[in-house]
């Protein structure tokens, strides 16, 4: 008499775990291409010997192709580690792959400042937000924290880079490194 009450429980647990059977094949959830863009860096430092040279360097990317619009600021802060300035625009971008090329020329016109102003030991923190065609803003913030902070992802919202009279391009630049505001 026990087992009349357990057959149709048992009917229904095996129709149960088979229906999803199906859906649990791949655990991965769907992808989605977001409102990202990569920055490659090519040239880490502006090297302060040859200004009329220096440069930071690198493609931008936007790997799902939605951006329309990327905004870029700079913030330079001198080199007792004091904020000189507060955000200003650098550069509006509306095509992808973008070289980009930051100078001292192009910094010295955004902080509206001269070029002799420029000192060895400034650093430059850049912080970029892109824009979809529906308006949707993305910005260092909106980031997961696995893109925030992954080297290999190469987030192109949030970075620094530093005038230096001793580059060496041998040594790696580590672009993700957060900073604070």
């Amino acid at each position: 008499m026990k087992k009349i009450f357990f057959f149709p429980f048992l009917i229904l647990c095996v129709f149960a775990f088979t229906a999803c059977e199906e859906d649990s094949t791949d655990p991965l959830p769907i992808k989605v291409i977001g409102n990202y863009v990569i920055l490659n860096a090519t040239q880490r430092s502006l090297d302060f010997s040859d200004l009329s040279n220096a440069a930071f360097k690198g493609t931008l990317t936007s790997p799902g192709g939605g951006i329309v619009r990327y905004e870029l600021f700079v913030r330079r802060r001198n080199p007792n580690g004091f904020n000189t300035s507060n955000f200003v625009p650098l550069e509006t971008i509306t095509s992808f792959p973008y070289e980009l090329n930051i100078t001292p020329e192009k910094l010295a016109d955004a902080l509206d400042i001269s070029v002799s102003d420029l000192q060895d030991g400034d650093i430059y923190r850049l912080i970029g937000y892109s824009y979809t065609a529906d308006g949707t803003k993305t910005g260092f913030n909106d980031l997961s924290a696995t893109l925030r902070n992954t080297d290999t992802m190469k987030q192109g919202y949030k970075w620094s880079t530093n005038m230096d009279a001793t580059v060496d391009p041998l040594v790696p630049f580590n672009i993700y490194t957060p900073f604070a505001l």
